[in-house]
């Protein structure tokens, strides 16, 4: 029997990148999905593309940062499928900010969606899971949530209080059979990134023990292994899928580090959408 059979699952930030390949992936395991997006279209396409590989979808506008929204997205579940069992709460955005500069508007925009968020989402799931009897959810955090990094105080700040959060919720929702996670993942080939991708793994892959950044692919297998029973005892856990970034040599610190840094913030100066999960424009 495929992992996921006969379960639901909510996906945001399911536009594109990570969360279009999770909702996929899930989707090929057998659960019915929703794909939830800022863009309705692109939750749409993904919501069709499950469809059109033989899977059952529904598609979902979603604001994060709106807390009535993720109460809204919880009842149309419900509605359509009778039941959740599982959450991947991914969607997110980075914006350049720095504590000299003092953009209190960046700080609390970054905020509301990436933390407040996750925090809604969880809010208005937790207790339709607990419904039906337990499940799991996962969270996108960050090697953000685990470094620091000059000039993106918001985004760094945020994927740490995600990984707080986590742990918190995995503590309180564990006596009523709910699993809770993050992943961290480092960077990522997306399109919505603004680099080719042979660009992405020659300027940046050198801060990667493995030599080169990960594929969305690779972090929907992740997020898939911590929302099933093979993870039954995962919980309150912080998930590093970074090509060995962190505890590389390579790594934080590092002149390599340095230099790729300098190669990403090039590339957000230049790319408005650079880190956005939630598919719209900001």
């Amino acid at each position: 029997m495929a992992e996921h059979e006969g379960k639901v699952a909510v996906v945001t930030g399911a536009g594109s990148g990570i969360g279009a390949e999770t909702a996929l992936h899930l989707a090929r395991e057998g659960a019915r999905v929703c794909a939830a997006d800022l863009d309705p279209a692109t939750a749409a396409a993904t919501a069709a593309r499950i469809a059109t590989g033989g899977g059952e979808a529904m598609s979902f506008g979603l604001d994060v940062a709106d807390a009535g929204a993720n109460r809204e997205l919880a009842e149309a579940v419900i509605e359509r499928f009778g039941a959740l069992h599982l959450a991947f709460l991914n969607a997110g955005v980075g914006r350049l900010n720095s504590v000299l500069d003092g953009d209190t508007e960046v700080w609390d925009r970054v905020v509301a969606i990436n933390l407040s968020g996750v925090y809604y989402g969880m809010v208005a799931l937790a207790p339709r899971i607990v419904a039906a009897g337990g499940g799991a959810m996962v969270a996108t955090s960050s090697i953000a949530g685990w470094i620091g990094q000059a000039g993106m105080a918001s985004y760094f700040a945020t994927k740490h209080g995600v990984i707080g959060l986590v742990k918190s919720a995995a503590s309180e929702l564990a006596r009523h059979g709910v699993r809770v996670n993050a992943v961290c993942p480092g960077l990522v080939k997306t399109p919505i990134l603004g680099l080719a991708h042979d660009s992405a793994d020659e300027l940046l892959g050198q801060q990667y023990a493995l030599g080169r950044v990960g594929r969305p692919n690779e972090i929907a297998e992740v997020v898939s292994f911590l929302l099933g029973e093979r993870s039954a005892f995962v919980t309150g856990a912080a998930w590093l899928v970074d090509g060995g970034h962190v505890g590389s040599p390579g790594g934080p610190g590092s002149e390599e580090s340095e230099a790729g840094a300098r190669a990403m913030l090039a590339s957000f100066s230049s790319n408005t959408k650079a880190f956005d999960r939630r598919g719209g424009p900001q």
